[in-house]
């Protein structure tokens, strides 16, 4: 059994090596260079046809070319407006810095211009108070002074409303 089934294997594949050889028809010179003058030709029109798409291709990169042009103005536009927007926000900040720095000096110049009349009338005053306090000093011995404040806080001691008085003027 075994021998016939390897007899038949080799019957079967023996035959089909040999149907796998086809038999090549002789060719001629003149059917050769006829096929070689079609190939060149064939070659041309190839040629022919990517010289073409690349010139189609180069007509496409010269319309990119323009949009691109385009596209960089538009951003220029763009840039120009930024600028311009930029010096508008700048133009508002300084002018409301200056409208402060104004507010704050007329505020600083307002205070001094009515303080101004205030000092004069406290300087007045006081130059006043000091001539009093001069002629008080001459006339009163202040020994004399001392003692009626004695007096005053011995008499506090008895008398309720001497001692709110002297507490009033913390004398006591």
């Amino acid at each position: 059994m075994k021998s016939t089934v390897i007899a038949l294997i080799v019957i079967v594949f023996g035959c089909s090596i040999c149907w796998g050889v086809e038999v090549a028809p002789r060719i001629t010179d003149r059917e050769i260079v006829e096929r070689l003058t079609r190939l060149e030709e064939g070659q041309k029109a190839i040629l022919r046809e990517m010289d073409k798409r690349f010139e189609s291709m180069d007509r496409r990169f010269e319309s990119m070319d323009r949009q691109f042009e385009s596209m960089d103005k538009r951003f220029e536009s763009m840039d120009k407006r930024f600028d311009q927007l930029i010096n508008v926000v700048i133009a508002i900040i300084s002018a409301f810095a200056g409208i402060v720095a104004v507010t704050i000096g007329f505020a600083i110049w307002d205070r001094r211009t009515m303080i101004r009349p205030f000092e004069t009338k406290i300087k007045a005053m006081e130059s006043q108070l000091s001539d009093v306090a001069v002629r008080v000093a001459e006339e009163y011995d202040t020994e004399k002074l001392n003692r009626l404040i004695a007096a005053m806080k011995k008499c506090a001691g008895t008398n309720k409303e001497i001692a709110d008085a002297l507490r009033s003027f913390n004398l006591l």
